[in-house]
């Protein structure tokens, strides 16, 4: 329907963020550390959009159908990030770029006594972001646990038989996003740099985020819309949970106009 086919461009949106999370990371370990630092702008924005994205994914197949505006606030912090990246960028030059290089291959901003503002700058906005998308990861986890966790409430109280019609599918995908957020948030305290010299050590986040991405997506598409509201006390609409189930739907007259409009 047209709720599930909203909720699923938001997941394929998702999905394109960590793409090209996973692409600004190919220059790094193939030793282009310069073509990794210009890319630095687009890691740092898709690396803060991935989990506040899949958020509002879980929000919009458990609680409200629609992208409500106020999800837009949750991506300033990347694109604010990813400006003050850029910014910091474009004022490098040659000696400059050299310098950051070796920082960021170190990990160390330390790494030279004398090292120009600019690259103490771009170093510690890296190390900020860093920071934020730590406290993101956990913030999520912590949110969609509960939205999942209210749903099945919501169930409880409404139906006789609710684990018929409980979320098998994205109890699943939640599962899955919980080893993703313990292992970014492991990996991001690392530091990916850690993993540059060994391909076999390389392998072990490679392998294992691409693995659970892709079992995020192919469940994602096939998990069809659930959205549980209860706005007003004669209002409830609860779209189909899987293909085995139908639609159940009552709504009061206020708003049967809103629903056909979905």
């Amino acid at each position: 329907g047209k709720d599930g086919n909203r909720a699923k461009r938001l997941l394929s949106l998702f999905m394109v963020a960590a793409f090209l999370l996973y692409v600004c990371y190919i220059p790094f370990f193939n030793g282009h550390t310069r073509l990794f630092i210009y890319l630095l702008p687009l890691y740092t924005f898709a690396s803060l959009m991935v989990y506040p994205m899949y958020s509002h994914y879980i929000c919009m197949i458990t609680k409200s159908p629609t992208f409500r505006k106020c999800y837009f606030l949750h991506y300033i912090p990347a694109l604010l990030f990813a400006i003050l990246m850029a910014i910091g960028i474009l004022l490098l030059n040659d000696s400059s770029i050299k310098m950051l290089e070796k920082t960021i291959e170190t990990n160390q901003c330390s790494y030279y006594g004398n090292r120009p503002y600019i690259v103490s700058y771009i170093y510690y906005v890296f190390l900020s972001s860093r920071i934020f998308f730590a406290v993101t990861v956990l913030a999520s986890l912590y949110l969609n646990f509960k939205n999942i966790r209210s749903y099945n409430v919501s169930l409880s109280d409404i139906f006789s038989n609710p684990e018929a019609r409980s979320l098998n599918n994205l109890s699943f995908i939640l599962a899955a996003l919980t080893a993703t957020s313990l292992i970014s948030f492991i990996f991001n305290i690392i530091g990916f740099q850690a993993f540059k010299n060994s391909d076999w050590l390389l392998l072990i986040p490679s392998f294992t985020l691409s693995a659970i991405l892709y079992i995020i997506g192919l469940v994602g598409l096939k998990q069809e819309q659930v959205c549980l509201l209860n706005e007003e006390k004669d209002v409830l609409i609860l779209c189909k949970v899987d293909t085995t189930f139908e639609t159940e739907i009552m709504v009061s007259e206020n708003f049967k106009q809103e629903f056909e409009s979905w």
